[in-house]
């Protein structure tokens, strides 16, 4: 039991820092995107280029976390029948917390990774728009740019909160585990 704790604890450290990184990236993203929605024409193309770069960086932060995430789900699942009843019972509320936040996340950053490639995409191409027609009525592309700004942040939002939410479950796994560590010495 001893060993399988300390795999446990080696995962949730490692879990940690990857959805903590997740995280920093998608702060990142969140910035980027309110640069390109405050900038020049010019600038804002470029913005739209280091979202991209960003958002991929997200996408590799997100498989990395979801893959250790799988493996504390079945770290804890070895772990239960070996329990005592008192702690199964936490065990199971933590897995469940677990399995639901990780789904939860996987469906955000799944449809926020097409989404927002999408809108870097329209984003980029409703700003070169904008350098080609320079001094023409350009009301509409502006206001088209603003509601695409804005859903890009909604989902950017959502991401950060299951992000959160799977960081904090994670923390709490992390305390059960050094409970369990108190309890094998």
């Amino acid at each position: 039991m001893v060993k399988k704790l300390d795999q446990l604890k080696k995962d949730v450290e490692q879990a940690i820092g990857q959805v903590a990184a997740e995280y920093a990236y998608a702060k990142d993203l969140q910035q980027q995107l309110l640069k390109i929605d405050n900038e020049s024409t010019d600038k804002a193309i470029a913005d739209a280029r280091k979202g991209f770069r960003i958002l991929r960086w997200v996408e590799r932060a997100e498989r990395k976390a979801d893959h250790s995430e799988k493996i504390i789900i079945n770290e804890l699942q070895e772990l239960g029948p070996i329990l005592p009843q008192t702690l199964q019972d936490e065990e199971k509320r933590l897995l469940t917390q677990l399995k639901v936040a990780q789904s939860k996340l996987i469906r955000a950053a799944s449809i926020f990774d097409g989404e927002l490639k999408k809108q870097l995409t329209t984003i980029q191409t409703d700003q070169e728009l904008l350098l080609k027609i320079k001094g023409q009525h350009t009301e509409n592309i502006r206001s088209h740019l603003g509601a695409i700004a804005t859903q890009a942040k909604a989902g950017v939002d959502d991401l950060l909160k299951w992000i959160a939410a799977t960081e904090i479950i994670l923390q709490q796994i992390e305390g059960f585990e050094k409970r369990l560590e108190q309890l094998a010495a």
